[in-house]
């Protein structure tokens, strides 16, 4: 048994690998949208100004079997500054080795390759996103813990429903509240205005960036527009959104849904929709409407649809709490840092796993402290 593995830095040099890159995404169990060939070029045209891109393209007897999209980087990890090894995609939270057989060989013989041959390139490696029921994370784990190099795991959860039954059945597990919320809402926005909801799933090249222009008309002017993740933050989040919403579309996996009050576009939700699984991107709206709840009714009425399509699987992309509201499950995921030997690595490993802990522990048995010392004194 042969393994070779071939390291590409060049963005030109990887175009000639999308057909091989897309098979090997749709024969992986953890493949996904966001290892698709169109995401992870795409990010790395968009999000890699400040560093590298890194894929491993790996071959078993001359057959690819796997590869893996990386970003080499200088960020922090508690406040401390290193040479970071990511996920290509790190900042949307799902990434994973792509590897369709010979696991076992193939993960810790990249492993190892990067942590000796390429150790001249980082301090900290940190792998977001490998979920817990896939064999890479079990291999990965038994590399882990017979290496030389410290780590730490932590858990992560990638919000997920689980779209098998009916809404009936998915609104059951909200309990009433998620119903009346949504038929609530429902009725009270449909007596003040006309509403219109609308996916859009194939879309004329020439018509596809007017439609982005007005979802980041509505990001603009939503309760995300402040934040780094909004469609409208910057020019490389808008550019990187954008390119996707073609490079998806052209394949007619771009699914956007509109809401519309009295013919104005109030919300939206980016999504794909790749194999039967649909992958909820970014949603916003606008403020002024806020009290008649578009947000909720965007996302309400798409998962409805989805249910009607018989799809498997909603994925999101990260967690926040209000999406709490309607997504009850979660895959259990990894959040995996690797340290180096080098001084940055140990101050960084020290701050993370003793002082960042020890801290929290302190912040959180002060009011205890406050309060013996008061009662003393009483």
């Amino acid at each position: 048994m042969k393994i070779e593995i071939r390291e590409i830095t060049d963005l030109q040099q990887l175009m000639d690998y999308r057909d091989i890159w897309n098979e090997l995404n749709s024969e992986c169990r953890t493949g996904s949208a966001f290892t698709s060939f169109e995401w992870t070029t795409s990010w790395y045209q968009w999000y890699s100004f400040s560093g590298t891109p890194l894929v491993f393209f790996i071959y078993h007897d001359e057959k690819p079997v796997g590869f893996v999209p990386l970003y080499v980087w200088r960020g922090t990890l508690g406040k401390i500054a290193v040479k970071r090894i990511d996920f290509a995609g790190y900042n949307f939270g799902v990434g994973t080795f792509i590897v369709s057989e010979q696991v076992q060989e193939v993960v810790p013989a990249l492993m190892d390759y990067i942590t000796k041959r390429l150790h001249h390139k980082w301090d900290v490696i940190a792998l977001k996103g490998i979920p817990k029921a896939a064999e890479q994370f079990s291999v990965l784990s038994e590399w882990l813990r017979t290496g030389k190099n410290q780590y730490m795991l932590e858990p992560y959860q990638i919000p997920i429903i689980k779209l098998q039954g009916t809404w009936d059945d998915y609104l059951k597990r909200f309990g009433q509240k998620l119903r009346h919320t949504f038929n609530n809402k429902r009725n009270q926005a449909q007596k003040l205005y006309s509403v219109e909801f609308t996916r859009l799933k194939t879309i004329a090249e020439d018509e596809l960036e007017s439609y982005m222009d007005m979802i980041v008309g509505i990001a603009s002017k939503s309760w995300k527009s402040g934040a780094d993740s909004a469609i409208s933050s910057n020019a490389h989040v808008e550019g990187f959104y954008r390119q996707i919403a073609h490079e998806f579309n052209r394949k007619g996996e771009l699914d956007l849904a509109l809401l519309h009050f009295d013919g104005k576009p109030v919300a939206y939700l980016f999504g794909l929709t790749v194999g039967n699984n649909y992958y909820a991107i970014d949603t916003a709206y606008l403020e002024e409407f806020g009290k008649n709840s578009p947000g909720n009714l965007v996302n309400l009425m798409l998962i409805r649809d989805l249910f009607d399509e018989h799809r498997e699987l909603y994925v999101n992309d990260g967690y926040d709490p209000y999406k709490n509201r309607f997504i009850a499950d979660s895959q259990d995921a990894s959040l995996i840092f690797i340290f180096s030997g080098t001084w940055r690595a140990r101050t960084a490993y020290m701050v993370k796993s003793k002082l960042l802990p020890f801290l929290a522990g302190l912040k959180e048995r002060t009011p205890d402290i406050r309060l013996s010392t008061a009662r003393k004194r009483a």
